[in-house]
């Protein structure tokens, strides 16, 4: 006979093994991880980045629903869809950054190309604010940006254009998704490369300001001494 006080109760190992059988029924797919760009062969090149013009890549603006680290589909009724089974292994403005900083450097190779902030002012900035960018209902990808390239910290707008690109995918699947993605993001900073590169027609080196400073203190120099060898004697 069972003991008053066991009875009613249910043993704890076979609740615990339902609640983890219950668990494994409804857990969702490991998702897997993708990086934005293109997967160049590595050359084993060695290159000092000494006297080469800085080109600055700053952070690309994204929307909100599209900066982050899921891979987003839109639909015909204008909602979004994240998928299920792929994800951005960090968020997009991130990645889409990174992606055309190294595509510039590829392209302009006399050039040092950067995604983080330089001590110095940079030769050229590059600034992308991006208005869509992803699969649509029809199952192709297209990237609208608008772009700019001006000189040092932004003072100068040398180019500013709007690029609209549209690339087909392939398959209905992440992998294919973020190929096409990625070719959108590599014309973009070709297109930008090109402005980058006729912007001058020389290269020019870039300024070191406490040279300028040292320069232009020697000249206020000069000029006051020249200015005491006028003044008449008293």
């Amino acid at each position: 006979m069972t003991p008053p006080q066991y009875r009613g109760r249910v043993p704890a190992i076979p609740l615990l093994l339902v609640a983890t059988l219950a668990g494994c029924g409804t857990s969702e797919p490991v998702r897997t991880s993708y990086v934005m760009g293109s997967d160049p062969r590595p050359q084993p090149v060695q290159s000092s980045l000494l006297g080469k013009p800085v080109v600055e890549v700053r952070p690309a603006l994204l929307p909100d629903y599209l900066d982050t680290t899921d891979i987003i589909t839109r639909k015909a009724d204008g909602s979004v869809v994240a998928s299920r089974t792929g994800r951005w292994g960090e968020r997009l403005s991130v990645g889409m950054t990174q992606a055309l900083a190294l595509s510039l450097v590829a392209r302009l190779p006399d050039l040092a190309g950067t995604s983080t902030r330089p001590e110095n002012a940079p030769w050229r900035q590059v600034l992308v604010d991006v208005e869509t960018f992803g699969v649509g209902p029809d199952g192709r990808s297209v990237l609208t940006a608008v772009w700019s390239v001006r000189a040092g910290r932004g003072d100068v707008v040398i180019a500013k254009q709007r690029t609209t690109l549209v690339e087909p995918v392939s398959a209905p699947d992440d992998a294919a998704l973020v190929a096409a993605m990625s070719r959108e993001a590599d014309s973009l900073a070709a297109a930008i490369a090109i402005s980058v590169r006729s912007s001058d027609s020389t290269v020019a080196e870039p300024q070191d300001r406490s040279g300028i400073a040292t320069r232009l203190a020697r000249r206020a120099a000069r000029q006051r001494d020249a200015a005491a060898d006028r003044e008449p004697d008293r």
